[in-house]
């Protein structure tokens, strides 16, 4: 075996100890049939079941094995999808590498087929002659007089209270007894 295998599946923990032990070595998950009589924690995912039951064990290992070919026909028609999604996207970039004038043809026509009357167009994008010179920021603020500075603008609230002086205008506290 070249490659250590993702999950091994176990019928019998007991039997097969020295295996289960080598799996949590090498670290592979293992999946096992655990009956009362083996120690679970030893196990990934331990399915509870009897593992001494020929059925039992016969029906666990079918689904199991039927669940592997699921998977392995869903991994190939992934596959195949993702190898159809690449051959359309190569396709694509070839035809943009191609150049966009065969691109632009096929889908919207040429340029004189979709805009055939392009008169009136020029004088829309002129600017209208009637706005005059364009005004600078510093010609616009300097319409607005001399700035006030905050010192300029806290002087005209009068002189500050303080907290001791705001109290003292409460009153005495009321006494609960």
């Amino acid at each position: 075996m070249g490659v250590l295998p993702t999950v091994i599946f176990f019928a019998d923990v007991e039997k097969d100890h020295i295996a289960v032990m080598e799996a949590r070595k090498m670290r592979v998950a293992s999946v096992a049939l655990v009956d009362t009589n083996c120690n679970p924690e030893l196990i990934d995912y331990p399915i509870p079941g009897n593992d001494d039951a020929i059925r039992s064990v016969r029906l666990i290992a079918n689904r199991i094995a039927e669940a592997v070919i699921e998977g392995q026909i869903k991994r190939k028609q992934n596959e195949e999808a993702e190898a159809a999604l690449q051959a359309e996207l190569q396709a694509v970039q070839e035809e943009i590498a191609g150049g966009l004038d065969t691109a632009d043809t096929l889908v919207f026509g040429t340029v004189a087929e979709v805009l055939p009357d392009l008169g009136g167009l020029e004088t829309a994008v002129e600017a209208p002659s009637n706005l005059g010179e364009p005004e600078t920021a510093v010609d616009a603020a300097s319409d607005l007089g001399e700035p006030e500075t905050a010192v300029d603008a806290a002087s005209d609230l009068g002189e500050p209270e303080t907290a001791v002086d705001a109290a003292s205008d409460l009153g005495e506290p009321e006494r609960f007894n």
